[in-house]
């Protein structure tokens, strides 16, 4: 984290915003979808990860 000047907090808070924009901008059926979630369950910062890093592998 040295490196990039950036504390391990504020890289959670930045994935947490993150986060909750996609949960607050993206359509829920898409959502549901892609995360397998229940309706208007919101993903957790660690489901997003492990999701997106599943879909890309």
């Amino acid at each position: 984290m040295d490196k990039y000047k950036k504390s391990v907090e504020n890289i959670r808070t930045n994935l947490k915003r993150a986060t909750d924009c996609m949960y607050n901008d993206c359509e829920s059926k898409r959502l549901q979808k892609y995360f397998g979630l229940s309706d208007d369950e919101k993903p957790t910062v660690k489901e997003v990860i492990y999701t997106v890093l599943d879909k890309i592998q």
